[in-house]
């Protein structure tokens, strides 16, 4: 099966986001086996993405995005500026 490439503007997206997910995930106060399971990770996975030696997929950032939104953590996300930026611009690419 051929692997799925990513923008390099959805990479950057990605990058960014790993930066803040270990601090995001304990404001919604997830445990990293509980923000696993939510997403069909294991607890290792989400260990190794945290910590910059896995990669995540785009399905997989998207997940995390809503189930923090689901907590709460939109303000959080929107206050990114680099990140809602980017966002902005992958969501409405004609603006």
């Amino acid at each position: 099966m051929p692997e799925f490439q990513l923008s390099p503007q959805r990479q950057y997206i990605i990058e960014h986001f790993i930066k803040e997910l270990p601090t995001l995930r304990k404001k919604a106060g997830l445990k990293q086996y509980e923000l696993a399971s939510l997403v069909g990770k294991s607890r290792q996975k989400l260990s190794d993405i945290e910590r910059g030696t896995a990669p995540m997929g785009w399905d997989t950032f998207l997940a995390i995005l809503f189930i923090f939104q689901s907590y709460g953590l939109e303000a959080e996300i929107r206050n990114d500026s680099a990140l809602t930026r980017v966002l902005e611009k992958e969501l409405h690419p004609n603006k």
